[in-house]
């Protein structure tokens, strides 16, 4: 069971993925909701207030994964977002879009042992901003 019970929201349009990290999310204790779009993650962020959420840098749509965060960030300062992807190229764009509440951009696919320690090490956390490198939360 976690230390800090927080929510988090998935936001990718890979289901076999999302899918796999909410079920070892939630078997771990979280509550956790999935998106599949743009559309569902913003009013997913309104509705259900996550603390962290995780979004797939190569989303479909009218916004990709870094410029959703901006737009996340915008309506509800105190989420975390983590931006993810498979894509190791956009993984290194992700520092043209930094947005104050991206704390980190990890590459997919996702392993759910250091997952769950990453989010409830995002959970403890207090402060706003990038973690530590030092942290022992690397992926």
């Amino acid at each position: 069971m976690p230390l800090m019970l927080c929510d988090v929201l998935i936001v990718d349009n890979d289901d076999s993925g999302s899918g796999a990290m909410a079920e070892d999310l939630t078997a771990a204790g979280y509550t956790v909701r999935t998106a599949d779009n743009c559309f569902e993650a913003i009013g997913a962020v309104q509705r259900f207030q996550p603390r962290i959420v995780f979004i797939e840098i190569n989303l479909p749509g009218w916004l990709d994964g870094c410029r959703l965060s901006r737009k996340i960030a915008l309506l509800d300062s105190e989420i975390s977002i983590i931006l993810m992807s498979a894509d190791f190229e956009a993984l290194q764009r992700t520092h043209e879009y930094q947005a104050p509440a991206i704390v980190a951009a990890i590459a997919k696919p996702l392993p759910a042992g250091p997952i769950k320690r990453f989010v409830e090490h995002v959970c403890r956390e207090k402060r706003r901003g990038p973690l530590d490198a030092g942290s022992g939360c690397a992926l």
